[in-house]
């Protein structure tokens, strides 16, 4: 149960903070809701913030799967780290770049 929530805590900060899935999700339902009128979007804080996100989801998880305080205090600390895995999934996505750019010109592949 706990590497699920690890892994949903993960899922969760890639989709909210290291791509654009909830600004094009928001964006695409306002222009739908209002005719294209207005395409500014409007965030709703347990969705477009992933401490919050992994919070609830974190939450249900647990209340399905079988509810414990020790695994409730975990979704609480893996809310907390979201920022962290952010940086450390951004980290992850430099080094590989950084990687491929210096193979690329070992190799003098343009």
């Amino acid at each position: 149960m706990y590497l699920n929530i690890f892994l949903i805590t993960l899922l969760i900060v890639f989709a909210l903070d290291c791509t654009d899935f909830y600004e094009t999700i928001s964006s695409g339902l306002n222009k739908a809701l209002t005719h294209g009128k207005f395409s500014n979007a409007k965030y709703l804080k347990p969705f477009c913030c992933s401490l919050c996100m992994t919070w609830w989801c974190g939450l249900i998880y647990v209340c399905v799967a079988g509810f414990s305080v020790s695994a409730v205090a975990y979704v609480a600390l893996m809310a907390f780290c979201t920022p962290v895995f952010k940086d450390v999934l951004l980290l992850f996505r430099d080094v590989l770049t950084r990687c491929v750019d210096d193979l690329r010109n070992y190799f003098n592949i343009n």
